[in-house]
């Protein structure tokens, strides 16, 4: 037979109380406060009826011809108006409001089962507000992304880290202090994309230090997998770079010889040629071929490279 709460030990009943406010405290729910939440009926001044969608003031963008037809829906969507965008915010920020309201009263009162109800009713309704405020931005990201495209950033690539930073961006735009939002995102996109430069610029820098340490150190006919550990550990982190820059034969070689992509264990000299059908010496040849192109890849863009 199960125990209801009246049989419980009151140490299982303290232990349970417990582990019902550790779960109320770890809800948390941050907000970007305003002093209209606070105001005589905020209820209906905020979550009221809204600016109707077909309202002439929003209009929609011209799909560039550029851009994936799988992106095509997002120009369907119209554009906000300033009033729109500050609605939406206002919105999404006092749904928050209120459900941070309720989650401290219980910490306060203890569980109840209720208010839980109620603060993930206004999550449900603060997350599709957040929604719109996605899909309706989500043009942006495609337009930053498209400037940054080349060899070693894809558009889908850049245009999936733009929609985080996008997200992150909708949590943190203070809206209260009268500046556009798409101001804002631009600058947290931007900064996403300019940190994913300089990762793969230091990750350039990293493969041309173990590419100069395997051209001076190349194993000898033992082709120990063992003594390569430390330069296969580096040139793993730099898949991209090859996969741009080498044709299908040397990425295979490079790719099978230091474990990357698809490859999950590096391969000898030897197994390598056999898959190939040709010589060890043949495919060390390549080998050594293909990180001399990787180095003179790099030197051409002007940079240097520091022991």
């Amino acid at each position: 037979m199960t125990k209801t709460t009246q049989q419980l030990d009151p140490a299982e009943t303290k232990a349970e109380q417990e582990r019902l406010n550790r779960e109320i405290e770890s809800r948390k729910v941050s907000y970007i406060d305003s002093p209209d939440f606070r105001k005589r009926n905020a209820d209906a001044k905020i979550l009221g009826e809204r600016e109707q969608a077909d309202s002439p003031k929003r209009r929609r963008n011209k799909r560039p011809d550029n851009i994936p037809a799988y992106f095509a829906s997002l120009y369907e969507t119209p554009l906000l108006t300033a009033d729109e965008e500050a609605d939406l915010f206002r919105r999404f920020n006092y749904l928050k409001y209120r459900a941070e309201k309720l989650r401290i009263g219980l910490v306060s009162k203890g569980y109840d089962a209720d208010v839980i109800w109620q603060i993930d009713s206004l999550m449900a309704s603060a997350h599709e507000v957040w929604n719109e405020l996605v899909q309706a931005n989500l043009r942006l990201v495609v337009s930053i992304a498209r400037r940054f495209v080349d060899n070693a950033h894809t558009f889908d690539d850049l245009v999936s880290d733009g929609q985080v930073a996008l997200m992150n961006a909708i949590e943190k735009f203070d809206y209260t202090r009268g500046f556009r939002f798409s101001t804002y995102a631009t600058h947290a996109i931007q900064r996403t994309y300019y940190r994913r430069i300089k990762k793969k610029q230091r990750e350039s820098v990293r493969l041309l230090h173990a590419s100069t340490d395997l051209m001076e150190e190349m194993p000898d006919d033992s082709d120990s997998v063992e003594e390569e550990h430390a330069d296969m550990t580096q040139i793993r982190n730099l898949h991209a770079l090859i996969s741009s820059e080498l044709d299908e034969r040397e990425q295979l070689i490079l790719c099978a010889r230091y474990g990357l992509g698809d490859e999950m264990e590096s391969a000898t000299l030897r197994a390598i040629g056999q898959r190939l059908g040709i010589s060890k010496e043949r495919v060390r040849q390549i080998q050594i071929r293909a990180i001399e192109k990787l180095q003179e890849q790099f030197h051409s863009t002007g940079n240097t490279v520091t022991a």
